[in-house]
């Protein structure tokens, strides 16, 4: 998922049988005081809806 800054982004997907976590990362110019890097804990197997929103504090999911 691509996100710009002050945007929200959505995706649905079938989580792999084998996962437990999804990760999500953000390229941001001054990493220093946000949050670059995040998880988000699943069920192997499910259909998961994620909301990916990059704001001034960093990258929330």
């Amino acid at each position: 998922i691509s996100v710009g800054p002050g945007k929200t982004a959505s995706k649905t997907i079938t989580v792999e049988p084998d996962a437990a976590a999804l990760g999500f990362v953000a390229l941001v110019r001054e990493p220093g005081g946000r949050t670059w890097r995040t998880t988000k804990s699943v069920s192997s197997g499910s259909t998961v809806t994620v909301n990916v929103t990059l704001g001034s504090g960093g990258i929330s999911a």
